[in-house]
């Protein structure tokens, strides 16, 4: 009976002691999981759905695979030069408090999907070598990446940034995407650099007007540097914690009204801010580059002429180049070889009925006039080649046409300075008649077609 008894308590101990221990273990375990110091090893670590409130510290360490998948962070991340040579996921994690990445190594693209950032996240002399993915987080306080770069992708689609966002010195190259990202505060890329970016995409990007802040010239930096539209109805599911998520896809099938509509709410956006900003000539740029892709997706013969004359309708310096110059040169042409002695007897008498105003300065008539004594019969070319040299009647010319097309200093009395008996009065009346309408016309489609604000003055005084 005494062995018997002997026997049950030691079975009783036994389990008493191994009851012990598992309750032990269990809760080491949990208090390792929820409140210690999380040490990642050098090969795989998975913390995947941890709660943890410490400070978290990772310090110059190379780490294979680290996921942090749906963890969430209580108290302040700091990295300080880590290698993640593998893959590193922290999507759908939340980070309650400030987060640093300082001299950060990514070998591959990180994976920061659907995470909640509620306080700063700065990323210093980091370097994502293969890009990065931020797409469709939500960033509540400031965002800064300094001197980070970039060396693939760089996706920021669908993210939301509460506060401003800051990319100093930051290199990218690639592909940057801020598709269907919402900004509440700043976004500035002006210190950023994109010599090797490919695409550059703000398609349903939302920001404050005025509050992008970037230089036209990074963005049109390279030729096949484009704001490109995305499509928005091929989706696909995304594996989502709580719903079955819908990312949109590239699509090379997108109908070519949907990218029309999507390239004028993007660019005419971009003009805008740039316009708050009070950068007109921006502005203008950016409004050229969309007639540019408007022309490359519909072509046309009549948009290719107004791309060409006009730019589109925010260059006029082609107007003038392309469009009234020739005009002038093509009309002195015919004025020099065909009527110059009428021309002649023209500029002959404007100048000498100038030289009897007072407030003409006879130092600028001496360019244009011809002896007193010219007399204006004298219609045979060879004579007045001898009274006018070449220099002189090339000039009296263009100034002719230019004042006839133009309106400038047209006189009425030009039209009965010609005695009635010469021949060619009539083609010369008909002539000027012409050039003169034409000007009018000009000035008619200038006043229609030219855009930017940067012309509303002289459409003013038109009348348009």
């Amino acid at each position: 009976m005494e062995c018997f008894r002997k026997q049950i308590t030691y079975s009783v101990s036994k389990v008493f002691l191994a009851f012990w221990v598992v309750c032990f273990v269990s809760h080491s375990f949990a208090i390792a999981q929820e409140t210690d110091e999380l040490k990642p090893s050098d090969k795989v670590s998975r913390f995947n759905e941890t709660t943890t409130s410490d400070h978290l510290i990772i310090s110059e360490q190379s780490l294979t695979d680290v996921y942090f998948h749906r963890s969430v962070f209580k108290n302040k991340v700091d990295v300080y030069g880590t290698s993640y040579l593998g893959s590193s996921n922290f999507s759908w994690s939340e980070f309650q408090e400030e987060v640093l990445f300082a001299r950060a190594t990514f070998q591959y693209e990180p994976k920061f999907v659907f995470v909640d950032f509620r306080k700063k996240i700065s990323f210093l002399d980091s370097e994502f070598k293969s890009g990065a993915s931020f797409d469709y987080s939500t960033f509540e306080g400031e965002v800064e990446f300094l001197n980070s770069k970039f060396l693939g992708n760089a996706d920021f689609r669908s993210a939301t940034f509460d506060k401003g966002v800051d990319f100093h010195h930051s290199k990218f190259s690639g592909e940057v995407s801020f598709q269907g990202a919402s900004f509440k505060d700043h976004l500035d890329l002006r210190e950023a650099n994109f010599d090797s970016v490919e695409t550059f995409i703000l398609a349903g990007m939302d920001y404050p007007e005025g509050r992008l802040f970037v230089y036209w010239d990074q963005l049109k930096a390279q030729k096949n540097l484009r704001i490109k539209p995305y499509h928005s109805t091929n989706l696909k599911p995304y594996n989502h914690p709580s719903e079955n998520f819908a990312v949109p896809l590239v699509s090379e099938s997108l109908s070519e009204n949907e990218v029309i509509r999507q390239l004028d709410i993007t660019y005419k956006k971009l003009s805008n801010n740039f316009l708050a900003q009070g950068n007109e000539s921006a502005s203008d740029e950016v409004l050229y580059e969309l007639g540019q892709q408007k022309f490359k997706l519909r072509g046309g013969f009549w948009l290719g002429l107004y791309g060409f004359f006009l730019g589109y309708g925010y260059k006029a310096w082609r107007f003038v180049v392309f469009l009234v110059i020739p005009i002038i040169l093509f009309f002195g042409f015919i004025w020099y070889f065909k009527y110059y002695s009428i021309i002649a007897l023209i500029v002959n008498r404007s100048v000498h009925e100038d030289e009897n105003k007072e407030k003409i300065v006879k130092a600028k008539t001496k360019r244009l006039k011809f002896p007193k004594q010219f007399d204006i019969h004298i219609l045979d070319h060879s004579k007045i080649e001898k009274i006018a040299p070449l220099i002189y009647r090339i000039w009296h010319v263009l100034i002719f046409s230019a004042s006839v097309l133009m309106g400038i200093r047209f006189r009425k009395e030009w039209s009965e300075i010609p005695p009635k008996k010469i021949t060619g009065r009539r083609s010369f009346l008909w002539l000027v008649s012409a050039e003169y309408f034409l000007g009018i016309g000009l000035y008619i489609s200038f006043a229609i077609l030219v855009k930017g604000s940067r012309f509303d003055f002289i459409k003013g005084l038109i009348g348009f």
